[in-house]
């Protein structure tokens, strides 16, 4: 029998199955099944690590369903026609099932020879489950090497969990605190911090028994001053496969919150090392290499397409940033918006591409703006 977690019963195992069974009937039902070639399930279930619920004295999913759709070649109608029928089946189900039911931008299997090498996709290559259809990744993703993965794909990691962190300092702010979402984002914050560490230093590992017991043997001195940090990301390990949404308090959440920020500053400023190729140890040297690494190492076909995306979000001004994927304006601009640094000032206000004498609101609403369209 498929497992989808490493903590379930066999009833919630049970349970995933039924699920899974109604998606790929209304998938297979709605979707021109001669321009499909497979519906395959990644994420945590896919690699048989999905997170276990317990509630009311039984087992619910707790993670979202992550699930990829490859194609065959279609034309734009076609892809387009598909992407509007996968995006109404989202709705559909994620409605029915209480849970997050999240489809893939469609892939041509015959590009993925091409594919860049992503966390995502690295991971999706080491543990998956087809639903519908036939599908090998092996005889079409490049033969990757997670010690090759690229440094930016920690960066990227950090900077989304960053924001999880961001907006969990909001909620907690808010009259009706949302407890599930700030304890989940902090624990994933964790996880994400052992995880960059992990990239960087060539470690990966896509299993999470094999992320604690690399990072046991890493130097993390070298990273963080943080004296728990191994604790902590065991425990946000645990978290992912067996969560307690409602262990914390607000008090004891703005206790945590107030714990891994400056965690996470360390660290994001260590992994931005590996990726700058510059050595970045606090807040004066980020400042430095903010300055120095305004630049693209991409082909020209790139920073054309770079150009059009600055123009296109109103962020173009002279200098090397115009010529950089925009996401390179929220890696610069994180540590302000996140650790609170360094008030708004003419630099920020151009890293983030409008003009000076910004308000700090408007600078954040910038930030998350931009953060929505490429992260």
């Amino acid at each position: 029998m498929k497992r989808y977690s490493v903590l379930g019963t066999a009833e919630f195992e049970q349970k995933v199955e039924a699920i899974l069974a109604g998606i790929v009937h209304e998938f297979s039902v709605s979707v021109d099944q001669r321009s499909v070639k497979a519906l395959v399930l990644g994420g945590g279930y896919g690699r048989g690590e999905g997170g276990v619920l317990s509630k009311d004295g039984g087992e619910e999913l707790y993670n979202d369903l992550d699930l990829f759709v490859f194609t065959r070649k279609l034309d734009a109608v076609a892809k387009y026609t598909l992407q509007k029928k996968l995006h109404l089946l989202h709705e559909k189900l994620s409605k029915r099932y209480n849970l997050e039911i999240d489809f893939s931008t469609p892939k041509d299997v015959s590009k993925l020879s091409r594919e860049p090498f992503s966390l995502m996709m690295y991971d999706l290559s080491c543990g998956y489950q087809v639903l519908w259809g036939k599908l090998d990744l092996k005889h079409y993703l490049p033969p990757w090497k997670a010690a090759n993965m690229p440094a930016e794909e920690a960066v990227k990691l950090l900077l989304n969990r960053g924001m999880g962190l961001f907006f969990s300092r909001e909620k907690l702010d808010s009259s009706s605190p949302d407890i599930d979402f700030v304890n989940r984002n902090i624990h994933k914050a964790w996880q994400a911090l052992g995880e960059g560490i992990l990239i960087a230093e060539k470690a990966y590992h896509s299993s999470s028994a094999k992320k604690i017991s690399r990072l046991k043997v890493l130097k993390l001195e070298g990273y963080t001053s943080f004296p728990a940090f191994m604790d902590r990301f065991e425990e946000a390990m645990q978290f992912k496969l067996q969560p307690e949404p409602e262990r914390y308090s607000p008090a004891e959440l703005r206790k945590r919150l107030r714990e891994i920020i400056p965690v996470f500053e360390e660290v994001y400023y260590k992994v931005w090392s590996s990726l700058s190729g510059l050595i970045v140890s606090g807040e004066s040297s980020y400042q430095e290499a903010v300055r120095y690494y305004h630049g693209d190492h991409t082909g020209l076909g790139s920073v054309a397409k770079n150009l059009l995306l600055n123009f296109r979000d109103r962020s173009w001004q002279p200098g090397s940033l115009s010529l950089a994927y925009p996401r390179m304006r929220l890696y610069l601009a994180l540590p302000w918006l996140l650790f609170g640094n360094c008030g708004p000032g003419s630099e920020l206000c151009e890293i983030l591409g409008v003009p000076p004498g910004q308000t700090r609101q408007t600078l954040q609403d910038r930030f998350v703006l931009l953060w929505q369209r490429y992260n």
